[in-house]
């Protein structure tokens, strides 16, 4: 991930060439999107709905981290690495 120096180092490797006002808002969002990655700055709440047999389901495109999953009332706890294998099955 780059800090903000390294980012900062990037844009100016743009500088006195012809940039498109769309290419620099990509890199802009780029790295806003690392910074609130990173800092955790940013929150917001959603909802799923639960199917019947789905055992995974998309998150919302702008989902960096999810901090908290309840369902019906209850909290879901963390899972581990190992603890995803054995539910999926590997050795």
């Amino acid at each position: 991930m780059l800090n903000m120096g390294k980012a900062r180092q990037l844009m100016e490797l743009y500088v006195g060439h012809d940039v498109s006002p769309e290419l620099a808002r990509e890199l802009m969002n780029i790295k806003l999107r690392e910074f609130c990655d990173r800092s955790r700055l940013l929150e917001a709440y959603a909802e799923l709905s639960s199917v019947a047999s789905t055992a995974e389901y998309e998150l919302p495109l702008d989902c960096l981290h999810v901090k908290r999953v309840h369902y019906d009332d209850y909290k879901a706890g963390k899972i581990t690495a190992s603890d995803r294998d054995i539910l999926e099955g590997i050795d």
